[in-house]
């Protein structure tokens, strides 16, 4: 019966070889290709490199006070294959990082969440994903401060009072989704996110400023 089945076994063995694309030695090897966000693009929000907001605490309009603070910040990747010698070569991965500040809730009832995004995918780039109760807006990073955002339904404010604090270079967003009957925030490089209007829940909350 072992002699019988040798037979069998050499031509199957034969069948997967011939299926097998030999190396094509003009191919060139890649190696990953990782790719991480600059120094400058992180300072665009205090939340990965200010020690001051690894505890943030907000002011509801309602007196109550929430109080958030960080548990971790770790780093992730967003790979995706090219192939600049043509599909018959092995692909070229290039890998973009995602930095992740955890925060947990001490005081209070919310949440709150922080990612900054290098490139998930041929449409975002350089984004600052800030996540308040459930409500997430996404700016990106070098708008941040500026008043080129304006042009994409970002209002600027060069000064702007917000509960009696007067902040410089100021950005309105609305919520992701470009609702404004959702909600709407005001960020700045210095302090992040300054205030959260939850229209929805008819609140309002501001940071407080240490």
């Amino acid at each position: 019966m072992k002699i019988k089945l040798l037979p069998l076994l050499f031509m199957c063995f034969m069948l997967i070889q011939s299926c097998v694309r030999p190396y094509d030695p003009d191919c060139p090897k890649f190696s990953t290709k990782y790719t991480t966000l600059t120094p400058e693009a992180i300072k665009q929000t205090p939340y990965f490199t200010n020690p001051d907001f690894d505890t943030i605490s907000y002011a509801s309009d309602k007196g109550d006070t929430v109080t958030f603070v960080k548990t971790k910040t770790d780093t992730s990747w967003y790979c995706e294959n090219e192939y600049p010698s043509g599909p018959d070569c092995g692909p070229q991965t290039k890998c973009y990082q995602i930095l992740h500040s955890t925060y947990a809730t001490i005081k209070g009832s919310g949440s709150f969440d922080v990612k900054h995004v290098l490139r998930t995918n041929n449409l975002v780039t350089n984004e600052v994903q800030i996540t308040f109760n459930e409500l997430i807006f996404k700016p990106t990073d070098y708008r941040i401060g500026t008043s080129n955002g304006s042009t994409l339904g970002v209002t600027f404010f060069e000064t702007i009072n917000l509960n009696n604090n007067t902040y410089k270079k100021v950005n309105k967003y609305y919520h992701e989704l470009n609702q404004s009957d959702m909600g709407i925030c005001f960020i700045n490089v210095n302090y992040g996110l300054i205030r959260l209007i939850d229209i929805e829940n008819n609140l309002t909350f501001d940071l407080i400023i240490k």
